[in-house]
């Protein structure tokens, strides 16, 4: 956990982290513009537990961006710059009372931001002008891959992570599934029943599964599943 919540030291070190769960492997079968962003990741973590008990079995690090925001947060030291793309007024309360040692610098893009060039590139602007340690990148797949992808190319030397609903659930806003739904990668039927917004994004990801039943199947026995448009493998790295 040090290794990935801590930044290695020293210039050019930054990294850009992706946590692919279902949803975005149906994305990335759909988009690619979101496969271009995925390929300029440097660490790439599996987000779901669910996935790893059924299909992956450990062959790949299983951490989900809920729970490496945290880590990463408090590992920094005072006064190290933080930039938070994407989150609630409520939210950007609850962080900075949390995490008052830290210098914290808060974005948010307008509706659809992703398909306005110029905003994308005031944002890019604004983010080296902060010159941040860390990025969270919080407007959901595939939005926040490509913002921090071209966050990253324009040369952004800072650890920057697509944390999904990480911060909603740090601060509080959210509610997140109990433990022990936690640990039998079940917390997506918590967020079934809680979330009603997301219902509809775990139907289309339950119907991808059934159409990739032998790319999934393939990952179990091989570690490798060829999905429409992308090839998955599935490898813990030293």
């Amino acid at each position: 956990m040090d290794q990935l919540a801590t930044r290695p030291p020293g210039r050019g070190t930054g990294r850009f982290i992706v946590t692919p769960n279902v949803d975005h492997l149906r994305l990335l079968s759909r988009s690619r513009t979101f496969r271009r962003a995925y390929a300029t990741a440097d660490l790439v973590l599996n987000d779901s537990r669910a996935l790893d008990r059924s299909f992956i079995g450990g062959t790949a690090f299983c951490l989900t961006g809920t729970d490496l925001t945290p880590q990463m947060l408090n590992r920094l030291p005072a006064g190290a710059t933080v930039c938070s793309i994407g989150c609630t007024p409520a939210v950007e309360a609850a962080m900075r009372e949390r995490y008052a040692h830290l210098d914290l610098r808060f974005l948010n893009p307008s509706m659809g931001y992703i398909r306005k060039r110029r905003e994308r590139r005031a944002i890019v602007q604004q983010v080296l002008d902060i010159a941040p340690i860390c990025v969270f990148v919080s407007t959901g797949a595939p939005q926040s891959e490509i913002m921090a992808a071209q966050i990253k190319r324009a040369g952004c030397d800072a650890d920057i992570l697509c944390c999904g609903s990480g911060l909603l659930f740090l601060a509080g806003s959210t509610p997140r599934a109990p433990l022990w739904m936690q640990r039998l990668g079940s917390e997506w039927l918590w967020r079934f029943l809680m979330e009603p917004r997301t219902r509809q994004r775990y139907a289309k990801d339950a119907l991808f599964l059934i159409e990739n039943l032998p790319a999934l199947i393939g990952i179990r026995r091989t570690g490798v599943g060829q999905f429409s448009g992308f090839q998955l493998i599935c490898r813990e790295r030293a």
